[in-house]
């Protein structure tokens, strides 16, 4: 018997594949799950030995009943369980699929989620395998945006053989079109049509005020960007070319190389550059000197310009026949 679900109240007793019981409650079950209802509609016989307590043999092994029953009961009885690894995630989305338990069904799509972004996995490709499998599309679109950055393929992951060939298909699909979702982010300068929308075009304010109380102006470089105003609009700015070169580096290192560098890498990079001894581009004496306000610009920017990114991301297409049928491709 197990040692948590052993309740000599308990009306009947679910037997694993592997040789343990355990007493469960049938109003806990068929609260959680329509298929254990109707499944518990019908007379369950006694089995020798226990002539008061039905046995019911389950294809589960001890571990899958454990997961199922704690889900089942209430918080009260015991804490919903800590999917923290991948044979978890699945045995709980083949549970909830079997047994159409909602609560655990999105338990499990949150724990792949969580396992798709996490830096110390980089198993992206194996969530998206199943994540398309079990139709999760939170988790297909997590896995999908996660496989822009840098991972290690894993090649041989059983998971790749419980789904389509197509689904490797779409996400190539979806990688590709991340660099050209990008492409209009660049076009502000030389064209009014992809006007910069992402940030307001009086960034350079807060520098520009310090300079008028200094008494000093700043000598960079121009660059001539068309940015639409308060979203209504286009107007020609110009702006500090240290400024574009930071926008434009960081956009360009994304769309050449979706899958070399994270946003946050080309960020960095980005970032360290313009503050080196010997910047790629041409910073006057004052923004140099000026390094509070101007570390805050860029602040602002990264800020700005990682919600567009995103925003581009989420808006590509993902070819699976699940995403197109709830309206969320």
């Amino acid at each position: 018997m197990d040692e948590q679900f052993n309740a000599p109240s308990a009306e009947f007793a679910l037997e694993s594949s592997d040789g343990v019981c355990f007493a469960v409650h049938k109003l806990m079950l068929e609260l959680a799950s329509h298929v254990f209802r109707d499944m518990l509609s019908f007379p369950q016989p006694a089995t020798a030995g226990s002539p008061s307590r039905p046995v019911i043999s389950m294809s589960e092994d001890a571990q899958s009943l454990r997961i199922l029953l704690r889900f089942c009961y209430p918080r009260t009885f015991c804490p919903e369980p800590a999917l923290v690894g991948l044979d978890d995630i699945k045995r709980a989305a083949t549970l909830a699929q079997k047994y159409a338990i909602e609560l655990m069904r999105d338990a499990a799509e949150r724990a792949l989620i969580s396992f798709a972004e996490d830096p110390r996995v980089q198993q992206p490709d194996v969530a998206y395998a199943v994540a398309w499998r079990y139709e999760y599309p939170d988790a297909l679109r997590a896995a999908a945006r996660r496989s822009l950055e840098p991972f290690s393929v894993s090649l041989h992951a059983p998971e790749f053989e419980d789904v389509p060939a197509t689904s490797s298909i779409a996400l190539r699909h979806y990688q590709r079109q991340a660099g050209r979702v990008l492409q209009s982010l660049l076009d502000a300068p030389a064209d009014k049509a992809y006007p910069v929308t992402w940030i307001q075009h009086n960034l350079f304010a807060v520098m520009d005020s310090a300079n008028v109380r200094d008494n000093v102006r700043c000598s960079c470089e121009q660059k001539k960007i068309w940015f639409l105003s308060f979203g209504l609009v286009q107007v020609m700015q110009r702006i500090r070319s240290w400024w574009w070169f930071f926008v434009h580096s960081v956009v360009s290192s994304l769309k050449h190389n979706p899958t070399r560098y994270s946003l946050d890498d080309a960020f960095s990079l980005q970032f360290e550059a313009l503050f080196s001894p010997r910047p790629p581009t041409n910073i006057c004496p004052q923004c140099t000197k000026d390094v509070r306000n101007m570390e805050r610009v860029l602040e602002e920017t990264k800020r700005c310009l990682r919600v567009e990114i995103e925003r581009r991301f989420a808006q590509i297409p993902l070819e699976a026949p699940f995403m197109k049928a709830i309206g969320k491709t």
